[in-house]
């Protein structure tokens, strides 16, 4: 089965600056599951500088309350090294 998220933009419309790296402020995300499916952490990395950030996602992993707590988690940092997030879509 394949869908569309709403309001999801293709990795191919990122901006430039994210593809060759030059510029910090463009994060790669991905979740890791613990297991037994019993714990997730968020992660984040700069795709300029290599900072990485963790998040913990303590009970359910819906979209809403991933994207809300990462949302918050980056709010600790400086405007600037907050352009935008691809967020990996695989398995």
């Amino acid at each position: 089965m394949v869908y569309e998220k709403v309001d999801m933009v293709n990795i191919s419309e990122r901006p430039r600056e994210a593809d060759d790296r030059a510029v910090p402020g463009f994060w790669a995300g991905d979740l890791i599951i613990g297991q037994g499916n019993k714990s997730q952490l968020a992660t984040s990395v700069d795709r300029s500088a290599r900072f990485v950030m963790l998040v913990r996602i303590p009970y359910d992993r819906n979209a809403e309350r991933v994207a809300y707590l990462l949302a918050k988690k980056m709010e600790t940092l400086p405007e600037f090294f907050r352009n935008s997030v691809t967020w990996d879509q695989g398995k």
